[in-house]
């Protein structure tokens, strides 16, 4: 009794440190993503989503940090900056991730 699914925790985390950024300039690439964002700290993963038949840039992507600090801090930083001449629209994602690591198998 009590006992908290360890998948549940886990996509917990995960949901408390990812960030979505939209309005993305189509040119932007992970390592452009992943240089903005990783002077607030360490990174875990970066995504820019992409059209599966063309491979354009769909003109948003995903930043998980490791720690939510360090992502809120980006967040607050970063919110009405630019990337390649592009203001970004940065906010918290509601985490697919946390759906599926929540299903039972």
């Amino acid at each position: 009794t009590g006992t908290v699914n360890p998948k549940k925790r886990i996509a917990a985390l995960i949901h408390k440190c990812h960030s979505i950024v939209k309005d993305l300039h189509p040119n932007v690439t992970e390592n452009d993503l992943h240089a903005l964002f990783f002077p607030f700290g360490p990174i875990c993963t970066v995504k820019v989503c992409r059209d599966i038949r063309t491979n354009l840039s769909r003109g948003y992507g995903f930043v998980i940090f490791k720690c939510r600090h360090d992502a809120e801090n980006a967040l607050k930083a970063l919110k009405f900056s630019e990337l390649m001449g592009k203001p970004m629209n940065i906010m918290w994602a509601e985490d697919m991730t946390v759906k599926v690591l929540s299903r039972d198998d």
